[in-house]
């Protein structure tokens, strides 16, 4: 197997509300829990991932915690998640 050569970097960043969210990386384990977490539904994954590698001040978080978040918080931690993403492929 190949030797990987990118060092993936935790991301931190402050929510709308003001509170710091923390993004870390993940691997091929974190990808295969969230699968099964996910189930038969993979329209979950998302979240599911999310709940694994973010904490919100320090706090680790579950899917269901994504329901009742403020929608402003949500979708800061999606953009983030997904530049994050994008940047890891694209050094």
């Amino acid at each position: 197997m190949a030797e990987e050569t990118a060092t993936p970097t935790t991301r931190e960043f402050l929510l709308p509300s003001g509170k710091k969210a923390t993004i870390a990386p993940f691997k091929g384990k974190h990808v295969k829990q969230a699968q099964k977490m996910a189930g038969d539904d993979p329209s979950n994954y998302i979240w599911c991932i999310m709940a694994l590698t973010v904490t919100i001040e320090g706090e680790g978080l579950t899917p269901e915690d994504f329901d009742e978040m403020d929608g402003q918080n949500v979708m800061k931690l999606m953009t983030e998640f997904g530049e994050g993403f994008l940047s890891a492929q694209n050094p």
